[in-house]
């Protein structure tokens, strides 16, 4: 038996070179999407984690935070923990800012500041160069990705440390192996030039969790505020879970297709190889044994694929093409994370075996069910009487599954992707079981039009498709949910992109913003208070309007926006507006209450007096009148300034004297109209859903490979057949113009199978999972211009996939391709 199962493995890697390699290929790109999204997911959520703890996120067990994070809160706490903490906890003081390097890169970093003398050496080095003596002399430590990038060019950089420039060297800093870009300094250092001497931000604890949970349940810090680390981990995973959710289930449909191209792959196998099967069985293998011979092969390839993946998966992580961003993270922290889940390793291994088993049940059925007979027997007579009933059953059982998905989809759930994703499955599912009977019921019709008209090679082509229905089924099938994807994530996108430029035209009914371009590319706020004040004073500018950001405002277990603007007059100025989707996550609208942290005047609860629409976060964003944001809140600069000219019909005019005038005054500072007040909206967007765009080349090349294994299996299928034609005048070009039709024929059926599938799923992600995930409500948008692009790439798709079955199958002398079997 064993000689038995040698044998058969080897023959399907020396017998089916073409299709061993295109299989394996596919399951490599699944999965390698798959890890991927994992891995930068796990990597977003450390990251966030991380700047809360001080990059020390796995050696903190609970947090005291002051409630004013800018000015901190006062040292004396200390003494007071000191004496009131019970034994076995260990506290470090902690305080942070933001640095930049000074270069042409202007790569932003954490400043971490902690008591140098209470850390061991062994928790943040193992450098050579570092030594236990060295701490605490005041020296600069940098995690290691910030060391190699800072000192790549030179061993003497500018750095901006608070605001403050600084000039530092290689031989007064030392490298951390750690992840993330942060710098690590003395306590005292990091308050000399980064705020008061006297106060601190955070005081992090070690020690059992339960303890330090019950110690702050009883004891009252007035100004502080404790968090385990169980509810931070919470806080991060919830503020990301959309997001990773959404990436997840893209990257599944990837697995998904590339098992679909397996599975029709194992089935051509089986058919080319159930003779052989036969002569097993007459060998004295039973029927169970040849269950297990083809499955074999099948986790053979899911395993191998399955590494292959992962190791994709893992180089491709580190591309900002195939990452997420969010307004929570900053991408270049992510990026410096190079550690890697372990279960994201066992999740991948486990998918591409798992799915390779799955995709081969049905041929290894069908290899359980062969009768030695099989040696002797060409084929079986279709019952035309089954198949008719299959066919009235798959469109009635199809069109009501669809029908139910589209509903099911459509229940509003915030929050819960559940019912959104089973609607999702039993739409493509009811879709599938169509997919025969349709290719079927064109086939048939199309070889009844163009019976006297067509080329022999055509006519050929497609009587083959029909005779073997259940291969091009599948292979149908693959394009088909390739191309529904394609098209689903395009109506996403541009439904986003709508939706973003008609509230923008709304929300914003002003002439030009002004901005700070550096610092807006770092996330911060940069337009100094004082341009407020000229831009009031220049004649030919009216309606001044600054406005004020918070990206990441923690209220419960999640992060927040913020956003702070002057209120018209007819709402209250000491009550909050909600955005849409914050009021349908989290169920908290007009009339209800929040409590916030303010700088100012510590926790206020604050009354919603409606709700409107805002697209600022994906979480929910917060909108706030300016004055009364002041009046809590410290500002130094301002995100943004929006105008209007008073001169409304010459507006060239307004935008060059305003750029004129800054240009003396703050040349940092830009001018934006509209329309660059859009891209900028949009281009943000895009940065986001980024990586769909990797998504969608991966399905459209998961489609070809899928065509191309299809025409491999079936030229050699009909090697013979082709051999006797070519024996009797076929020509090389009536040859490629057989294996061509069939591309064409199978391509343009799946792909118009699939962008009439987009038509269904895209309502239901859009309203339904995208709904649920984000709580907005889009302008829906569909792809209608890809439709003749479809069309006018497909002959020279076909003529691509062509090429490889073509040449393989030219090559052959008619010995070889008669001695085929």
């Amino acid at each position: 038996m064993n000689k038995i199962f040698s044998f058969f493995l080897i023959g399907f890697f020396t017998q089916s070179k073409s299709r061993f390699f295109l299989s394996l290929l596919s399951i490599t790109l699944g999965i390698a999407l798959f890890t991927s999204t994992r891995i930068n997911s796990f990597r977003a959520e450390k990251s966030l984690l991380d700047q809360s703890l001080g990059f020390s996120s796995d050696e903190f067990q609970g947090s005291l935070s002051a409630q004013d994070q800018k000015a901190g809160g006062n040292a004396e706490v200390l003494k007071e923990l000191y004496f009131k903490l019970p034994e076995g906890i260990q506290w470090h003081a902690f305080v942070s800012g933001e640095g930049v390097l000074s270069n042409e890169s202007r790569l932003r970093f954490a400043v971490i500041g902690r008591d140098l003398f209470k850390l061991a050496f062994e928790e943040f080095s193992k450098s050579e160069k570092t030594k236990s003596s060295d701490l605490g002399k005041g020296e600069i430590f940098l995690s290691e990705s910030l060391y190699q990038k800072a000192f790549a060019k030179s061993q003497h950089i500018s750095i901006e440390v608070c605001g403050k420039n600084l000039e530092i060297n290689s031989e007064q800093t030392v490298s951390i192996a750690k992840n993330g870009l942060f710098l690590l300094a003395d306590l005292s250092w990091v308050q000399e030039h980064c705020g008061n001497p006297e106060n601190i931000q955070q005081v992090l604890f070690q020690g059992d969790e339960t303890r330090l949970a019950q110690f702050f349940s009883d004891h009252t810090f007035i100004g502080w505020e404790f968090q385990t680390i169980s509810s931070l981990k919470e806080r991060a995973n919830t503020a990301l879970s959309s997001l990773k959710i959404n990436l997840t289930i893209v990257s599944l449909i990837s697995v998904l297709i590339s098992f679909f191209m397996v599975s029709n792959s194992l089935t051509g196998i089986f058919l080319s190889r159930k003779k052989e099967m036969g002569i097993y069985l007459s060998l004295g293998v039973s029927r169970v044994g040849n269950f297990f011979l083809f499955l074999s092969q099948s986790l053979l390839l899911g395993l191998i694929g399955s590494f292959c993946g992962f190791w994709l998966g893992k180089i491709l992580c580190d591309y900002p093409l195939f990452s997420a961003q969010t307004t929570l993270t900053d991408s270049s922290q992510v990026f410096a994370y190079t550690n890697l889940p372990i279960e994201t390793f066992w999740m991948s291994i486990a998918l591409g075996i798992f799915g390779a088993f799955f995709s081969s049940l049905f041929p290894a059925y069908k290899a359980f069910g062969i009768q030695p007979i099989e040696l002797v027997r060409d084929g079986v007579a279709e019952d035309s009487s089954n198949w008719k009933r299959y066919q009235a059953l798959s469109v009635g059982i199809g069109f009501c599954l669809v029908l139910v998905g589209e509903i099911l989809t459509f229940i509003p759930t915030p929050k819960s992707l559940i019912m959104g994703l089973f609607g999702v499955g039993i739409i493509i599912f009811g879709f599938l079981i169509l997919v025969p009977t349709v290719l079927d019921f064109l086939v048939t019709r199309l070889l009844h039009l163009i019976h006297k008209s067509s080329t022999v090679s055509a006519f050929l082509a497609w009587q083959e498709i029909k005779n073997d229905l259940l291969t091009s089924s599948l292979t149908c099938a693959t394009m088909v949910l390739s191309i529904a994807l394609v098209f689903t994530l395009s109506s996403l996108t541009e439904s986003y992109e709508k939706s973003i430029l008609d509230w923008v035209e709304a929300d914003s009914p002003f002439h030009g913003s002004l901005i700070h371009e550096k610092k807006l590319g770092e996330g911060k706020p940069g337009v100094p208070i004082e341009t407020e004040i000229a831009l009031k004073e220049l004649d030919f500018v009216t309606d001044v309007e600054p406005f004020v950001i918070q990206p990441k405002v923690a209220i419960g277990n999640n992060y927040y926006t913020l956003h702070a603007y002057p209120f018209p007059e007819h709402l209250k100025k000491d009550q909050i507006l909600v955005s849409t989707n914050f009021c349908f996550l989290e169920k908290i609208c007009e009339s209800d209450s929040l409590e916030l942290n303010t700088e100012k005047k510590g926790k206020v609860k604050l009354k919603i007096q409606g709700v409107k629409d805002h697209f600022f976060s994906e979480r929910g964003t917060i909108i706030m009148d300016l004055g009364f944001y002041l009046s809590h809140f410290q500002v130094e600069f301002w995100n943004s300034i929006r105008f209007k000219f008073k001169d409304e019909k010459n507006l060239n005019l307004g935008f060059q004297k305003l750029r004129q005038f800054l240009a003396e005054k703050n040349p940092d500072l830009k001018v934006l109209n509209q329309d660059e007040l859009k891209q900028i909206y949009v281009g943000g967007m895009k940065e986001v859903f980024r990586i769909l765009e990797s998504l969608k080349g991966t399905a459209i090349l998961l489609s070809l490979l899928t065509l191309v294994s299809a025409l491999v299996y079936n030229t050699q299928e009909k090697s013979k057949i082709l051999a006797g034609l070519r024996a009797m005048g076929l020509a090389k070009f009536q040859l490629f113009g057989f294996i061509f039709h069939q591309a064409l024929f199978l391509g343009g059926t799946g792909g118009m199978l699939g962008a009439f599938l987009s038509f269904f799923l895209s309502p239901a992600v859009i309203f339904g999972i995208n709904r649920n995930a984000f709580g907005w409500t889009l302008s829906f948008t569909f792809p209608w211009i890809y439709l003749p692009i479809l069309l006018l790439l497909l002959p020279f798709a076909s003529l691509l996939v062509a090429y490889l079955p073509f040449y393989q199958e030219s090559r052959k002398t008619l010995r070889e391709a008669l001695q085929y079997e």
